[in-house]
């Protein structure tokens, strides 16, 4: 039993939808919003958290497509379902694409319909649970690492070599577990579009430093060398200064992770054209490490997606790249990868001045 009512909203391109797809929604089980154009439901999705979306259409319309096929970026966790004749949804791609003149002459439709709803509300409440879990997990998570610390720095007596290794081992272990929950937080937070960006004027020169510095000792383990390339002069840019870093940070951190010993990741900035053929500054991040399978290239900055070839075999969780790709869209840019001719890969964003 559900302590909520599914919340759903039905796009119906024509003046009216159908009675029967309202007689499925119409009791106290459900809570249902109904729209009639693309600006109201525009509208309906910035102000309200809907579980399932139903777009219905009795015919084909061309000019909602693009639209309709985008309707998960302004709620990623939402469940949505075209509902019409065949030719009215055969370009439009959605969880759930059903022939309405079949299935409202079957005997469960009613049933299927609400099932559906039921669904799309679990879902929505385990994105809840998660968002809680992660919150209340960090915090004990958090003293356990300062406990070990305080072992680990012999606070409390000496210790022997063996007990140290073993400290030092669940410190690393602590710390990602802190990494992971920061990065499921930062992608929850997009997803309920709950994100704000922060802008203020940037030196990015500045900024770069400071991921480098925080980076070195990583590097050095390698024996990783970094050559940043930053003219002197750059056109002011505007941007989330810790948002950015956190790009920068992501972006080399990988390159480390797949620069071979004593190798080279070069970091350039420059002025370019941003995603919107205006005038922007382009930043690559260049390694010298084994490329990405070309057949790869377009899923890397997918959520959960880690490349799965016999040339990288770094653990992570496919977090790293999706959480820039989310940071760097917010910002009006792009992002992307290619592979080196003479081996390697760049990772490479643009953003708009």
């Amino acid at each position: 039993m559900y302590l909520s009512k599914p919340n759903i909203l039905l796009f119906s391109a024509g003046p009216s939808p159908e009675k029967r797809i309202l007689n499925v929604f119409n009791n106290a089980q459900f809570q249902l919003e109904t729209v009639h154009s693309k600006e109201a439901c525009l509208e309906a999705l910035e102000n309200g958290q809907f579980d399932l979306f139903i777009f219905f259409a009795q015919k084909s319309v061309p000019h909602l497509t693009d639209f309709l096929n985008n309707i998960h970026s302004y709620s990623p966790t939402m469940l949505t379902c075209c509902l019409g004749p065949f030719e009215s949804s055969k370009n439009i791609s959605m969880d759930f694409n059903l022939d309405y003149k079949v299935i409202k002459e079957g005997k469960y439709f009613d049933q299927y319909m609400r099932n559906m709803a039921f669904l799309a509300h679990k879902i929505q409440t385990q994105s809840d649970l998660s968002a809680i879990l992660i919150h209340d997990l960090r915090s004990p998570t958090q003293s356990i690492i300062n406990y070990l610390e305080l072992l680990n720095n012999q606070v409390f007596g000496e210790m022997n070599e063996g007990q140290l290794r073993m400290i030092g081992n669940a410190l690393k272990l602590g710390e990602n577990l802190i990494h992971l929950l920061e990065e499921l937080s930062l992608v929850h937070v997009f997803e309920r579009k709950e994100f704000v960006l922060y802008k203020s004027p940037l030196n990015l020169k500045e900024c770069l430093n400071r991921v480098l510095k925080s980076l070195w000792i990583q590097a050095d383990k390698k024996e990783i060398k970094f050559v940043p390339q930053i003219p002197n002069v750059l056109p002011e840019i505007t941007a989330d200064g810790p948002r950015l870093e956190r790009v920068l940070f992501n972006l080399i951190t990988n390159a480390i992770n797949y620069t071979p010993q004593r190798g080279v990741i070069r970091i350039i900035a420059e002025t370019g054209e941003s995603a919107k053929h205006e005038s922007g500054i382009i930043f690559r991040v260049i390694d010298s490490g084994p490329g990405i399978p070309e057949e790869e290239l377009e899923y890397i900055f997918d959520k959960y997606y880690r490349v799965l070839g016999k040339v990288r075999k770094h653990k992570g969780f496919g977090l790293g790249l999706y959480i820039c790709r989310l940071i760097v869209e917010a910002h009006d840019g792009r992002i992307g990868a290619v592979n080196n001719r003479e081996g390697g890969s760049t990772f490479y964003f643009s953003l708009p001045v």
